[in-house]
């Protein structure tokens, strides 16, 4: 097996507002690949703005491994957004990203709970899903799917649309998603890890209805990212699931801090390392 590989997957936080500086925060880090995000220099799909971020990359010996983009491709607007997304998938195709990754159908829980707007939301996902894989293949750029919301979630729902879709699509494992559906992610893994090309490393705590930042699960409860360790998934369960496959893909840690926190950021790269060595 080879070595295991993190990667910086970020939201901005002060010490980063550009993809420049998301680049030199991995240099300081030694880590060898960014998860780029839909934001700061590509909010929306620029090829000009892609090269020059490709450019200082390359000469500062990182790589991109993942491109990832927010978007809804079920709602009223879904034309638009797979086009949007197309656009993005060449973006990810100057950076040098082998995936496009994105969210499906992010809707509230609440805007999802008929079962007659799920499944018509379901069939728009999939009908839009396969285009953009049939526009970002042609680039060498394989379109990736992660456990997600209230539709595209849990281990039950996943592999329905794994069946349905009918593309070569990967499998994002993220460890965190899937307690919106009140399930964990070593049964999502034992079920299809056979197919996962990427995983984001995430924690998750259940919390009360009054924690900011909550998201809410398919039950009764809420949930919440939290650092690394200090919450409810076992990573190493999760990680010897995903050896079991022979995973040696990369592992985007994926932090959203409110602010310029080094020792949080230090607390997860170290915690990160000694999960993976």
């Amino acid at each position: 097996m080879k070595t295991a590989k993190l990667a910086f997957y970020n939201k901005p936080f002060p010490r980063i507002q550009t993809f420049y500086d998301l680049i030199d925060c991995c240099v300081a880090y030694g880590l060898p690949a960014y998860e780029g995000f839909c934001h700061m220099e590509l909010t929306e799909p620029d090829i000009d703005a892609a090269k020059k971020i490709r450019a200082y990359a390359d000469e500062n010996g990182v790589t991109c491994c993942c491109f990832s983009v927010y978007a809804n491709i079920t709602g009223d607007d879904a034309a638009a957004q797979v086009e949007r997304m197309k656009g993005f998938a060449d973006v990810a195709a100057v950076l040098g990203s082998p995936f496009i990754h994105h969210t499906i159908a992010p809707q509230p829980k609440e805007a999802v709970a008929d079962p007659d707007v799920r499944e018509k939301m379901f069939w728009l996902g999939i009908n839009g899903i396969r285009e953009i894989y049939d526009h970002a293949i042609q680039n060498g750029v394989r379109a990736i799917y992660e456990d997600q919301a209230f539709i595209f979630n849990g281990v039950a729902g996943f592999g329905r649309f794994l069946k349905e879709v009918d593309r070569d699509i990967g499998v994002v494992a993220d460890f965190g998603n899937i307690f919106q559906m009140n399930e964990r992610v070593e049964p999502f893994i034992e079920a299809y890890g056979d197919r996962v090309v990427h995983v984001h490393l995430k924690d998750m705590l259940e919390v009360s209805e009054t924690y900011p930042d909550r998201y809410p699960t398919w039950g009764d409860a809420y949930c919440a990212e939290i650092e690394f360790g200090h919450g409810e998934v076992n990573f190493e369960a999760a990680v010897a699931a995903l050896r079991k496959f022979g995973y040696d893909g990369y592992y985007g840690m994926e932090y959203g801090a409110k602010s310029d926190d080094s020792t949080a950021v230090d607390e997860m790269v170290a915690f990160s390392r000694n999960l993976l060595a």
